[in-house]
């Protein structure tokens, strides 16, 4: 069923009957069509000020419509924009200007959770819901243009979509899906299940912000900011090219990277590190120049080239750590320099609620505490084992000193 002020119609006088080949409408624009037996919900409903379709009833059905914005849903799918193009012989939809899409998948949007990879929460690998639970939707919106081919969604210009309680802001993202959306159908994966998101690729500038919370209710809030990124969800894959930077903040893990308590001058009582309390935030911000790399899944990223990063406790969620403040550096907090460096988290152990962090680096390593500063060609540490390792290369040894 169509409705507009304004109607234009091209009829193909057939043997079979008439067909109608082409169709236009102009103001209040509303195109319902038919829901399929056994079903109430339409199938498609295109609202709009202006609309052409060309070869309605084919299997090759290409509509146009233009509006403030244009409108087109159907069954879970929303799209808007100025200017939508589909292309259903093609399988393509386009949108030219900026708009939104809401589609369906069965993983919950992008999984930007698993991120979290210094936070307090064991994530295990983004692996695809049940084809029978409920689909969760992708809501995306950006300020260029949109080109769906059924498999890839590519946005341009000042992308922002949200998953759970993550927002990734980028310049480009591209989303591959798992298995074909088919436009014939207007569902993703049909008799094979939901689709979900397998691979996401953003560039020229991303952002993203994810709070994770583990299930003894600790949370931890994570901010990375990088030039590209690449996430294989299927395998938990990640690589970004630099420069950038990764911000996490935790409630519940206190740093176990304290100085030395043995460390002392000549004629000095070793100093004892105060206390960490439980519930206290931890911060830890990482530079980098050239990329990251690791695996989501395996809760592991390794940053490269002039990495520095700093770690120590915070007063409040928003408070960071300046690891180049001219007043120094504050009580219990560590500054780390280094050509490499590796964040990951371990599971819990017997009998602890949330797993622990451990860092490694290599290659030129300075480390400065508020009371010592130590260099070394590696250093291993683990918050479990509350142990530190410095070690040189056979050419030069470690160094830890006052």
């Amino acid at each position: 069923m169509a409705t507009g002020a304004l109607m234009r119609g091209l009829v193909d006088m057939k043997p079979e009957g008439p067909v109608v080949a082409e169709i236009s409408l102009e103001d209040a624009v509303r195109l319902i069509e038919e829901p399929l037996p056994g079903e109430s919900e339409p199938q498609l409903v295109i609202e709009g000020d202006q609309l052409q379709v060309v070869r309605p009833t084919g299997f090759d059905a290409r509509a146009t419509v233009a509006g403030r914005p244009a409108k087109i849903t159907g069954r879970g799918v929303e799209l808007e924009g100025p200017l939508v193009e589909v292309d259903r012989g093609r399988n393509r939809m386009t949108v030219d200007g900026a708009g939104r899409m809401r589609l369906p998948l069965a993983g919950g949007g992008l999984g930007l959770e698993a991120i979290a990879t210094t936070g307090g929460a064991a994530v295990a690998a983004p692996a695809a819901a049940p084809a029978s639970g409920p689909a969760e939707p992708l809501d995306v919106t950006w300020q260029g243009r949109m080109d769906f081919d059924g498999l890839t969604a590519r946005f341009i210009d000042q992308v922002v979509t949200s998953s759970g309680e993550g927002r990734l802001d980028a310049g480009s993202l591209d989303v591959v899906l798992d298995r074909p959306f088919d436009f014939s159908q207007m569902s993703a994966g049909n008799s094979r299940g939901q689709a979900d998101v397998a691979r996401i690729a953003c560039g020229s500038g991303v952002k993203i912000r994810n709070v994770s919370t583990t299930a003894d209710g600790s949370q931890s809030v994570e901010r990375l900011y990088i030039r590209d990124l690449v996430i294989d969800r299927t395998t938990g894959n990640v690589v970004g090219n630099g420069p950038g930077r990764l911000e996490n903040v935790r409630l519940g893990q206190a740093p176990g990277f304290d100085t030395p308590a043995g460390l002392a001058g000549p004629g000095q009582q070793p100093q004892q590190p105060a206390s960490p309390k439980p519930d206290e935030l931890t911060y830890l911000a990482v530079d980098f120049q050239k990329g990251l790399s690791g695996n989501l899944g395996r809760r592991v990223l390794e940053f490269q080239q002039r990495v520095e990063a700093i770690f120590g406790p915070v007063a409040s969620w928003d408070d960071t750590l300046d690891p180049r403040d001219a007043r120094g550096l504050p009580p219990r907090a560590v500054k780390i320099s280094s050509d490499v460096l590796g964040v990951g988290q371990t599971p819990p152990l017997p009998g602890m609620r949330r797993g622990s962090m451990e860092m490694y680096a290599t290659g030129n390593i300075l480390v400065e505490g508020d009371t010592f500063t130590g260099r070394s060609s590696r250093l291993s540490w683990s918050e479990s084992k509350d142990l530190i390792v410095f070690e040189g290369d056979g050419r030069s040894d470690a160094q830890l000193y006052r």
